[in-house]
């Protein structure tokens, strides 16, 4: 076939075969793979193609001819259309399956280490209402017109309004609804990510789904809102179970959810939740899992990895608000916990302080220079527990890692494709994968966690 028929605009049909990353559909076109958003396996599609990369095709589908056995109907109006919950339209089971044979795959192609067999997966239960945290955005859709909500699939700049949203519980759409209502009468402007121009940013809400506590978080740029005390009597009648509003100024450029100043309108600016028995005391800004119940099972596949006793000194890196470094210190003689955001550090340290633990100290820093300084000063740890970014770890964390030489470490990721390389990495320094499990934390979508133990090989062997 000529290069010239694989130009954008191009449609052909096909079978789809399988699902790679991001939950794109796989099809072979005449020895070209194409990856093809809205094709699930079992599908024949007709798919026009978005763009040719060197070695690869990338499309979306234009219908579906024979849809997969495996097909179910969404449950959300805005499915096909909202950039979240791509996978809601396939069987849970086989989206499990799916994510199980990714972790798989990964490991033994980025990581370049033995394929590890079948690798067990903890499902999630419920596969709705399960979030406990919700950034929406203040923009335009593409007539033009203000809105708040998600944004539509592949854009960052449009948003559309939402008017339903099933991954969280049903008091987000109510907060998002009121939010709308008020500040659709007044003058503010959306914020523009291109321009840099307009006033609203985002609007995130998080809810303690062991307490009912629900913090509401208005972000916006650089300037003031005229009689706060409106909105929040607005949003606390459409949701009661609001405990704290807090105004976050973010006067930079970078489209984020954090900012620079922040005021309290209403409460301490603070929620509480529960997880595995312990008391956390969060802010906007604290860092926790956004699956409550599973992040319980995903800390309890940790620290059954641990296999800790009374003698144990225990490095958390990337501890965030304390939730796997407190756990541990139940269990163990002493546990370090080194986390960069300060606020996270201060949650972590007062969770401690609540929940009556004191083996257990945090550390604000960044993990790197924590390390240098740690292995500088010559100190030992039996377990290194590493929760790291999408990212994953820095190739000079796995040097230092090296160096302190723990026994065992046990790493919690977010990301597969950059655990396979991290795994890789520290097999060049004699640790072995020793066990994995994935637990899916977020149902209809392709995103996976995994827990995986690693031991240090010569040492007893």
């Amino acid at each position: 076939m000529a290069g010239s028929k694989y130009r954008r605009g191009t449609r052909f049909t096909a079978e789809i075969a399988d699902l790679a990353f991001k939950g794109r559909g796989v099809a072979n076109i005449e020895g070209m793979i194409a990856f093809v958003d809205g094709g699930l396996p079992g599908d024949t599609v007709l798919f026009e193609i978005l763009r040719r990369k060197r070695r690869h095709l990338e499309g979306r589908v234009v219908e579906i001819l024979t849809p997969s056995s495996d097909r179910v109907e969404p449950r959300c109006s805005h499915f096909g259309f909202c950039g979240g919950c791509r996978l809601q339209d396939l069987a849970y089971e086989k989206q499990i399956g799916f994510k199980a044979a990714q972790v798989r795959e990964q490991i033994v192609r980025i990581g370049n280490l033995d394929d590890p067999g079948e690798i067990p997966i903890i499902p999630c239960e419920p596969t709705f209402g399960y979030r406990n945290k919700m950034e929406f955005t203040f923009g335009t859709d593409r007539e033009g017109t203000s809105g708040l909500g998600l944004h539509p699939r592949g854009e960052f700049r449009d948003v559309f309004d939402l008017t339903e949203c099933y991954l969280p519980s049903p008091s987000f759409a109510k907060i998002v609804e009121a939010t709308r209502r008020h500040f659709d009468g007044l003058t503010y402007e959306p914020y523009h990510p291109i321009e840099h121009t307009g006033f609203l940013r985002f609007l995130v809400v998080r809810e303690g789904r062991n307490t009912g506590e629900i913090l509401v978080n208005l972000v916006t740029a650089e300037g003031i809102v005229d009689n706060p005390e409106q909105w929040v009597a607005a949003i606390r009648k459409a949701a009661p179970e609001i405990v704290t509003v807090v105004h976050t100024i973010n006067s930079l450029r970078a489209n984020v959810a954090v900012g620079e100043l922040q005021d309290v309108w209403y409460g301490d600016g603070t929620f509480t939740e529960i997880l595995a028995g312990l008391k956390f005391t969060l802010g906007p800004l604290s860092f926790f899992q956004t699956n409550t119940r599973q992040a319980e099972i995903l800390f309890a596949t940790a620290m059954e990895y641990t296999a800790l006793t009374k003698d144990d000194r225990v490095l958390d890196l990337y501890s965030g608000a304390g939730a796997i470094s407190l756990q541990a210190a139940r269990r163990a003689g002493s546990v370090t916990g080194v986390e960069l955001v300060p606020e996270a550090v201060r949650a972590a340290t007062e969770a401690a302080t609540q929940n009556g633990i004191e083996n257990c100290e945090f550390v604000c820093a960044d993990s790197l220079e924590s390390m240098k300084a740690e292995v500088a000063a010559g100190h030992t740890y039996d377990i290194v527990l590493v929760d790291p970014p999408r990212a994953g770890l820095h190739p000079k964390v796995i040097k230092r890692l090296a160096e302190m030489a723990p026994d065992r470490i046990v790493y919690v990721s977010c990301n597969p494709g950059t655990l396979a390389r991290d795994l890789g990495l520290l097999a060049e320094h004699s640790y072995a994968l020793e066990k994995i499990t994935a637990v899916d934390m977020f149902p209809h979508t392709a995103h996976i966690e995994a827990v995986a133990l690693l031991r240090r090989q010569g040492k007893n062997d």
